[in-house]
């Protein structure tokens, strides 16, 4: 047998050494300064911690050198502005001991806790709280995040915690005029209208029993002046501060109130309207043949409501036999979402007094529970229809004494023009031989005969002229009223610089000028009278101007010709006697005419579907303008 193995000799560590090695290999790092404050040990993550700095991290090194150190290597970005001010107060921390929180490039964070020995050392652990200070910043934001959302919001916010407010945004302040400072520690409750507090206390009670509700709900809340608003509340559970909270939502609908209200009173206006005009709504649901009626319907169908809207085969015996196919085709066509349109049946007269109806039917809809429905209308036409049949009766007989007195008016009329076209035609010989032989008393038995008997004279002459002047513009009157019309592409322009031409040598001293003018669709022949009268009037009534002008052109904005003078003008009060026959606004011992050239031209320009109109002031000349059709 062997000899049994002896125990080591070696001795076992010392209490230091395994210290020593605990703090060597320490997670955190750690730094132990004598009284001197010079460093008497350090661990491997403080060297760590301070890369490139093992040089002043040997025992016996000043624990302010490495700081300064680092501190110039940028290791504390957030101290850069005042290294020496930092220094000092870190120097002061480790003297009486303390911790702080201090940030280490690029973005790590230490809780520096500084602990004084009874010696006087000083030893230093550094906790890493990147996390903990991540952790604060996103929480930090996101409260941020909140208060801007929540501040933004046009809804309030409320958080109440056992039962008082914790916390309102700005919207709370705008809607019950209670500052926020004013609402936080105060209880909901009394903010709420008392008629709605027993629906606010028993909710309450019924979500703390467990029971699911609906977390939305309408109540009355009370502002600072007393008045009662209408909100919604919905009410979520949160956690706020570390506590549990209820989350509410306050949104203002007053609006929505005053629509509900004005929606029953428009449906109440609604049943009154159909009552009036005797028209009734219904639906109807195909799938099970059942629907509702309006209040109307049962007065159309002489039903009472009590009994319900009846199936869709009962309603079918309500109606005339001959017209229940149209109904049925009509159900039909909506089901297949096509709406039929008006149509009118009647009621079966075996069944109901007879009555006439008209009815409409939209095409297919769904509910909110995806059912189809169908929907319609009914009126009561009844009165109308009799009121037709009378109406058609009388106009057949109408309708013949219409076209027996549009006869006679038309031959009355023709007969009209014929006389007035012959009267002024037959005028015109005798005109002539008054004129001539008033002429040849005067030059031939002129010497025979006293003064006041050739002033006579030459007044029946004078008249007589006049008189076929006259006679000539009637004629002309007529001609374009009755003449037919020949459309032709029409170049105004040309027409313009002819008639000038035409013109000019009985106004030698007027400046006429002729702007490009586009082209038209008219009868060449009117349309050139009608031009004419326009140009002449122009020159005639700006002769006596320092220099007569007389301007044709195209008012684009108007989309008109226009015919402009620098004569005497006129008064636009006046100017509805303008295109009168013989209406004149200046003496005749001014100017000169018969009172029908402007009548003509409204004639003309009135039977080629335009309109002539005219713009002035007395003293500034005037302005005339018309329109014709635009060229093909």
């Amino acid at each position: 047998m062997s000899a049994p193995a002896s125990r080591s000799s070696a001795a076992p560590p010392r209490a230091e050494e395994l210290l020593r090695r605990a703090m060597e290999e320490y997670p955190d790092p750690v730094c132990l300064c004598d009284a001197g404050d010079r460093i008497v040990f350090i661990n491997r993550a403080f060297r760590e911690l301070n890369p490139g700095l093992e040089h002043l991290l040997e025992p016996g090194c000043a624990y302010v050198e490495h700081l300064a150190a680092a501190l110039a290597a940028g290791a504390f970005p957030d101290k850069s502005a005042d290294p020496g001010g930092w220094i000092a107060e870190r120097i002061a921390v480790r003297r009486g001991g303390g911790e702080f929180e201090v940030r280490r490039a690029p973005d790590r964070w230490l809780l520096v806790r500084d602990v004084r020995l009874a010696d006087g050392a000083t030893l230093t652990i550094c906790l890493d709280i990147t996390a903990r200070k991540r952790a604060e910043q996103a929480l930090a934001e996101s409260e941020a995040r909140y208060r801007m959302v929540a501040e933004r919001m046009l809804d309030g916010i409320l958080v109440l915690q056992d039962a008082r407010i914790v916390h309102a945004n700005p919207a709370i302040e705008r809607l019950t005029g209670f500052a926020v400072e004013e609402l936080i520690g105060r209880e909901f409750a009394p903010l709420v209208h008392p008629e709605d507090r027993a629906l606010v206390a028993e909710r309450h009670r019924r979500r703390s029993a467990g029971e699911a509700i609906e977390p939305r709900y309408d109540i009355r809340v009370l502002t600072r002046s007393g008045e009662a608003v209408w909100v919604q509340i919905s009410n979520a559970r949160i956690e706020w501060q570390g506590r549990p909270a209820v989350l509410t939502i306050v949104s203002d609908i007053r609006e929505r109130k005053r629509a509900e209200q004005a929606l029953r009173e428009a449906y109440a206006e609604l049943e009154e309207s159909q009552a009036r005009a005797r028209l009734g709504s219904w639906t109807l649901y195909p799938a099970r043949q059942i629907g509702h009626w309006s209040a109307q319907m049962y007065r159309i169908f002489g039903r009472d409501p009590a009994l319900g809207a009846p199936p869709f085969a009962e309603f079918l015996k309500l109606v005339h036999p001959e017209d229940r196919r149209l109904i049925e085709d009509s159900l039909r066509e909506a089901i297949r979402g096509r709406a039929t349109g008006a149509f009118e049946f009647r009621t079966d007269p075996a069944v109901l007094p007879l009555r006439y109806l008209a009815a409409t039917v939209n095409a297919v809809s769904r509910t909110d529970a995806d059912e189809p429905v169908v929907t319609g209308t009914v009126q009561d036409i009844t009165e109308r229809k009799l009121a037709e049949q009378a109406i058609r009766r009388l106009n057949e007989t109408l309708e013949q004494r219409v076209r027996e007195r549009t006869a006679e008016l038309e031959a009355a009329l023709a007969e009209l023009e014929s006389f007035s076209y012959s009267v002024s035609h037959d005028l015109r010989a005798p005109l002539r031989a008054m004129a001539g032989f008033s002429r040849m008393l005067i030059e031939d038995e002129g010497e025979r005969l006293s003064a006041e008997g050739r002033r006579m004279l030459a007044v029946v002459e004078k008249n007589a002229v006049r008189m076929g002047e006259l006679v000539d513009d009637l004629l002309t009157l007529a001609r374009v009223s009755r003449a037919g019309l020949v459309r032709a592409p029409l170049d105004v322009e040309r027409l313009a610089r002819a008639l000038a031409a035409d013109l000019a040598p009985r106004y030698p001293s007027a400046e006429i000028a002729i702007e490009p003018l586009p082209p038209a669709e008219g009868d060449e022949t009117l349309v050139r009278q009608a031009l004419l009268n326009l140009m002449d009037n122009a020159l005639k009534y700006s002769a006596r101007a320092g220099q007569p002008r007389m301007e044709v052109g195209w008012d684009e904005a108007a989309g008109a010709y226009f015919v402009r003078d620098n004569g005497v003008g006129f008064d636009m009060a006046y100017a509805g006697k303008l295109f009168r026959p013989f209406e004149r606004l200046h003496p005749e011992s001014e100017f000169s005419g018969t009172g029908i050239g402007l009548a003509i031209v409204k004639r003309v320009i009135e039977r080629h579907g335009g309109r002539v109109w005219a713009e002035s002031a007395p003293g500034a000349g005037a302005v005339f303008r018309f329109t014709l059709r635009a060229a093909p």
